[in-house]
């Protein structure tokens, strides 16, 4: 079956949707072209799709992803990132103004 798939080259055939994450499992796979189609969505980023480079992905303009498929990152992955910025704000910067107030409040 498609367990033992190690070549899939599907460049220029234009397909459209998204890239199915069931496809990190073909952990065979080790060549994958889906350049030069209308693909669009996450890139899959675990299993066999942790070794494709950029070019496997090249001219797919909805596509989305990591930096290193030179893909625009994901809305969702954008969202997830500012709220790590926004927690990490929070959680030292919070206890080093309240540190400041109080300090100023013993001078005053």
């Amino acid at each position: 079956g498609l367990i033992s798939l190690q070549f899939l080259d599907l460049y220029n055939n234009n397909l459209s949707r998204v890239i199915p994450k069931s496809l990190e499992k073909l952990l065979n796979l080790k060549y994958f072209n889906v350049s030069l189609n209308r693909l669009e969505g996450k890139i899959p980023t675990e299993g066999c799709f942790s070794n494709f480079s950029s070019t496997s992905f090249m001219k797919n303009y909805t596509l989305c992803g990591p930096p290193k498929l030179l893909v625009p990152p994901c809305k969702n992955d954008i969202h997830e990132s500012s709220q790590m910025t926004i927690l990490h704000a929070l959680r030292y910067g919070l206890p080093t103004i309240v540190i400041v107030i109080d300090s100023l409040n013993y001078y005053v």
